[in-house]
């Protein structure tokens, strides 16, 4: 079986591949994935899962996560199509196509938008807009919607989680929330697995 890694280099999903500023997917650059995904989600990896992302942009996370979890149930990825710059970032058809993958524009930190999403995630990642109001929506929103043994990570944090963002996670989650440090950014965790019947 491929890694993460191996496909985003086999498809060419990587924004070092892309003539488009950031256009394709930059997981390739980030060591969490080598050090937290491919050991984590690999348990997954032939199961008939739903995997939510936030923050696809043009669509190259979606195509690495319908070849990765090539058994999924449906695969979501949400944006609202707006970078920092509020310019758009072209959407690949061939990335976000697929019989068990959808794609939602939208802005996922909103009820409604989050509500078209069913219950029982097995695999939440927000990659969003990497700040605080943006995560503690998504604690807020998407923890309700996870699967008893779901993962539930935020990647890019960049500011001080533990003293911020933990106290937004229902209190019987707090003691198994994981914030794994690589420098100058932060990949925050909650293995609802190793939350027992709480």
């Amino acid at each position: 079986m491929k890694t993460l890694k191996q496909i985003i280099e086999d498809e060419k999903l990587s924004i070092v591949h892309q003539s488009i500023d950031n256009y394709g997917t930059d997981k390739d650059v980030h060591p969490y994935v080598d050090d937290y995904y491919d050991e984590n989600f690999l348990i997954f990896q032939e199961k008939n899962i739903i995997l939510v992302e936030i923050g696809v942009r043009g669509g190259a996370s979606l195509a690495l996560w319908k070849n990765y979890f090539q058994n999924a149930k449906r695969i979501y990825g949400m944006d609202n199509l707006e970078t920092n710059n509020s310019h758009s970032i072209p959407v690949n058809q061939d990335w976000v196509s697929g019989e068990n993958v959808e794609y939602i524009i939208g802005d996922a930190y909103q009820k409604e938008v989050a509500d078209k999403l069913p219950n029982n995630i097995d695999i939440f990642i927000d990659d969003g807009p990497h700040n605080i109001d943006s995560h503690i929506k998504a604690v807020e929103l998407y923890i309700p919607k996870m699967s008893k043994n779901g993962i539930f990570v935020i990647e890019d944090i960049m500011y001080d989680a533990q003293n911020i963002l933990y106290d937004k996670f229902p209190e019987k989650y707090r003691d198994h929330v994981v914030l794994y440090d690589y420098g100058n950014i932060k990949l925050l965790t909650l293995d609802l697995s190793k939350c027992g019947e709480i």
